[in-house]
């Protein structure tokens, strides 16, 4: 990649899981209303956050992170988003239960519009359309109409995204601590829209972390050439088909002065996978001497089909890697320092298993997601419990 980084040079680079939209004039529209709109975060909670991430690595706090899989904008009230806070703040008050810990608590919340997908199209009902990408890009409603990308989406999610951070800022409680909020920095035209410059450096405004996901995560991409130059806290997927070495010169991109505030690594491996993969990755930063801070996500890796195409994840596959990932880092002289959670405040029925003894015949009982399967409440709460006995 070229030293000289512009808050626009990700376009010389592949972008891959972005939206084609019909009109560009329409985009670019748009685009210009965003960069006159005020910053959704101010620089200081921004540090903040740095700050934080500064006592996970020296092992004085855990980071809690949470939230929905997709954000949708029908949520954008204070009833959905009060369910989401507590579904949070209890998770935290069950961890502390059990470990007397500082909790860095982070929300997939105020920007989490946009999602990756598998493929750019499917068929519903016999009609060929987009596939849902999330609200910031198309409607999760089954019509090709509504499924083309739409520019004006992007405005919307903007408003949510403020209306949001209010509400949040005028209900967390000041004795939980700053609620923090990230997202995935895919859809790259919005994210350089939120990125302003402050003396010598550019943060993005929309989150006070975003990371670079399991199918972007590429050296010489896009995503990661727009990553490289905001001076936000950035987190990494990383998934079972990516190379360690790979990941050792992203992060050294991402952060050339291996700063210990910077780079929040997030290992998504599976319940059958990370025993074997875990380890690889762990040597490969320690060998580099990279400072990073290790958390798991034991939700995508551990993502399956039932017979009847629902998409679902197993409690237990999910407890067992949290567990394992535990250890691995015991034994390998390194440290968890914290868990990446696609969650429900609400009785959904997504995941298996738990306390709640959901079966496959139950998941259509209230299946809501708009895209992965989430824990539900009961299924929070019980993992949670489990955390704080590991620690």
């Amino acid at each position: 990649m070229s030293t000289i980084w512009q808050v626009d040079s990700w376009q010389q680079y592949h972008a891959e899981q972005q939206p084609h939209y019909r009109d560009q004039a329409q985009l670019d529209t748009a685009l210009h209303q965003l960069k006159q709109l005020p910053a959704l975060l101010s620089l200081t909670e921004i540090f903040h956050l740095r700050q934080q991430l500064r006592e996970v690595f020296t092992g004085q706090s855990f980071i809690l992170l949470g939230g929905d899989c997709a954000e949708r904008f029908h949520d954008c009230h204070a009833e959905r988003v009060n369910i989401r806070l507590q579904v949070i703040q209890q998770m935290a008050q069950r961890i502390r239960a059990h470990h007397d810990t500082t909790l860095l608590t982070i929300a997939r919340l105020a920007g989490q519009y946009a999602k990756p997908r598998t493929q750019e199209f499917e068929t519903i009902d016999g009609q060929r359309m987009h596939a849902f990408r999330g609200d910031n890009i198309n409607s999760f409603t089954p019509d090709p109409a509504q499924r083309e990308p739409d520019p004006q989406r992007l405005i919307r999610g903007y408003h949510c995204a403020a209306a949001t951070l209010r509400h949040v800022s005028a209900l967390w409680p000041a004795t939980h601590g700053k609620l923090f909020t990230a997202h995935e920095g895919l859809l790259l035209p919005y994210e350089q829209a939120l990125t302003q410059k402050h003396d010598t450096h550019w943060y993005n405004h929309g989150a006070h972390l975003l990371w670079l996901g399991n199918r972007t995560a590429h050296a010489k991409h896009a995503h990661v050439e727009y990553l490289r130059g905001i001076a936000n806290a950035i987190g990494i997927k990383i998934g079972h088909h990516a190379d360690p070495q790979e990941m050792v010169d992203i992060v050294r991109t991402l952060n050339p002065t291996n700063a210990d505030d910077r780079i929040v690594l997030i290992a998504r491996f599976g319940h059958n996978k990370v025993q074997e993969l875990l380890p690889r990755f762990i040597a490969a930063m320690h060998n580099a001497h990279l400072k990073v801070i290790w958390t798991v996500d034991p939700m995508h890796g551990n993502t399956f089909l039932t017979a009847d195409g629902v998409k679902t994840r197993d409690f237990q596959h999910i407890a067992s890697e949290v567990q394992h990932s535990f250890a691995l880092h015991r034994t390998h002289g390194s440290k968890l320092s914290g868990v990446h959670l696609e969650l429900s405040g609400d009785d959904v029925s997504e995941c298996l298993g738990g306390q709640a003894k959901i079966r496959i015949k139950d998941l259509s009982r209230n299946y809501q997601t708009a895209c992965d399967p989430r824990l539900n409440y009961q299924q929070s709460l019980e993992l949670a419990t489990l955390i704080g006995e590991l620690l």
